[in-house]
């Protein structure tokens, strides 16, 4: 949809919707349907050489996501 927008009506990344509407260029309205129901923060892994045993060891470290257009990804595990 991004790259030909072929489509009248398709779903579509929140971080990819989001990051066209910070940069002014969201040709899109946003209708709020979340067909996924997961608790996206019960999927954290963690390294365990790095000594973290509890959420507030996270606090100062470094994460990483395997693409920034992953909304569960850069979004739900970014949040404050």
């Amino acid at each position: 949809m991004l790259q030909y927008r072929e489509f009248d009506a398709s779903e579509m990344s929140l971080s990819n919707y989001t990051t066209l509407v910070a940069n002014g260029a969201a040709p899109f309205v946003a209708i709020p349907v979340f067909p996924s129901r997961v608790f996206r923060h019960g999927y954290f892994f963690i390294n365990t050489d790095k000594g973290i045993q509890k959420p507030a060891d996270l606090k100062g470290k470094r994460g990483g996501v395997p693409e920034y257009s992953m909304t569960a990804a850069s979004l739900y595990a970014r949040a404050p």
